[in-house]
């Protein structure tokens, strides 16, 4: 992940927990989910090249 990339994260993929002024999120979910993120943006990327090169 690039330094000024930031993954959107739907509420609805993490079971998060509200308390107060704070949430939990389940951190192996968080990660799954950011994992997913990180693919799906690394085909993008590799997408954006390949159309300019042809």
């Amino acid at each position: 992940m690039k330094k000024n990339e930031v993954p959107i994260i739907n509420e609805t993929d993490l079971d998060i927990k509200f308390f107060d002024d704070y949430a939990v999120a389940d951190t192996n979910a968080l990660n799954s989910v950011i994992d997913k993120w990180k693919e799906s943006s690394k085909q993008k990327t590799i997408k954006k090249k390949l159309k300019t090169i042809f």
